[in-house]
């Protein structure tokens, strides 16, 4: 029986600049279509696609010591693409591709050290193979392997302790800050406002407003995640108030000028407000926290915070890879018992095979004096003799085969 061993083809952040990662994605609509195509183009067995904004990574099983065909493999992926994309895969195979991905689970390959997100984009991977036909018995155990040392990573470590993503940073301040019902107002429509506002739609205390240059990419953001909307001009002339306000444009003045903020006070009251200001140059002006109750968090004090956090993380390395090579010899002992259970799964159906035809036989001829009891003792008797000479070598016979591969 040939021995099947893991692969993986893909490019990252680290090899790979957005524009490409972007390029590469295949499109949802023709995605199973392009799997399918893949692993019948590559000959492979079981083949999934993890894909983020990050990276694009294919898992795959093939027969052992074979090495894939990367031109026409990227001609399967990206019939579009030059060929230049090659020198930027990343690729491992055998025992080095179940310590990535279980790597990657463990969110210590990721940009963003400690972010949790990649195991659910893992898991709904697997899902996705199995729906298009693609995942199999070897891939199925090694997801769940994955997900096991995930799970101890997150539980036994502090690798996913404290945010260090401006988006997670924010959320954390904002959550610290309030304690009920939230009036929370962003002022910019770009990737920063968009990646934070997911955090807290999923809390039901938060009430949004998004304010924008152009109103229009504000009223999108508010009939995205519900709330309401308006210009940067009206909230100027009109100002709503605001519980927190988070503030991140490309402006080249003040968007919150002590003047405007002392306009709010003067409207809705002096009470507890916190500012954050994500810009650079700013957006706020540093002028307004003279006031006691107010409170003012700058990108520097995030970054700042977040720096900090991440070398709290990078110090939990150790005691991740520790933990991965536990789960992954782990994984590796019962893929070989595995192996050597499938290589044997023939033999008793085959002996059983055996029996019967010579039990069969011997009935009809030198025993056929037998009446029917004696003969069901002879056919009991039979069975007793080949279960007890099949287990006993298939014992001794895997105990050799583990040795050996052991050994090697």
């Amino acid at each position: 029986m040939n021995q099947k061993q893991f692969g993986h083809i893909g490019i990252s952040f680290r090899s790979a600049t957005v524009q490409i990662l972007n390029d590469m994605v295949i499109p949802q609509e023709k995605l199973a279509e392009r799997l399918r195509a893949i692993r019948e183009g590559m000959n492979w067995d079981e083949l999934m696609l993890v894909s983020t904004c990050n990276r694009i990574e294919f898992y795959y099983t093939d027969e052992e010591g074979s090495e894939p065909g990367l031109s026409l493999f990227l001609s399967l992926w990206n019939p579009g693409a030059p060929q230049s994309v090659i020198g930027q895969f990343e690729i491992t195979s055998g025992e080095e591709t179940v310590r990535h991905l279980m790597r990657v689970a463990a969110s210590v390959e990721s940009m963003v050290i400690g972010e949790t997100q990649i195991l659910k984009q893992i898991k709904d991977a697997h899902h996705e193979a199995a729906k298009f036909g693609l995942a199999g018995r070897n891939l199925n155990f090694l997801v769940r392997s994955v997900i096991q040392a995930s799970k101890r990573v997150y539980s036994e470590t502090d690798i996913a302790t404290n945010p260090v993503s401006v988006a997670s940073m924010t959320y954390r301040n904002i959550l610290d800050f309030t304690s009920g019902q939230c009036r929370l107002t962003f002022v910019g429509a770009g990737e920063v406002i968009q990646s934070m506002v997911p955090y807290f739609s999923k809390h039901g205390h938060f009430k949004f407003h998004f304010v924008n240059r152009t109103e229009s990419k504000a009223k999108s953001l508010a009939n995205r995640f519900g709330g309401t909307s308006e210009s940067l001009d009206s909230f100027r002339q009109n100002p709503s108030d605001f519980d927190c306000l988070v503030s991140c444009t490309s402006a080249d003045s003040f968007i919150l000028t002590s003047t405007l903020f002392n306009q709010i006070t003067h409207l809705f009251g002096n009470h507890s407000r916190l500012l954050i200001d994500l810009a650079n140059p700013k957006d706020i002006d540093p002028d307004i926290e003279s006031s006691s109750i107010v409170k003012l968090v700058n990108l520097e004090d995030i970054e700042g915070l977040a720096l900090e956090n991440n070398k709290n993380r990078l110090t939990e390395i150790r005691k991740v890879d520790a933990i991965i090579s536990d789960e992954a010899d782990l994984f590796f002992r019962m893929m070989k018992e595995r192996n050597i259970d499938l290589l044997f799964s023939d033999l008793p159906g085959e002996v059983e095979t055996i029996k019967k035809k010579a039990i069969e036989k011997i009935l009809k001829t030198r025993l056929k004096h037998l009446n029917e009891d004696d003969q069901a003792v002879v056919r009991e008797f039979a069975d007793y003799l080949s279960g007890k000479f099949i287990q006993v070598p298939l014992i001794s016979a895997k105990k050799i085969l583990l040795e050996r591969i052991g050994t090697e």
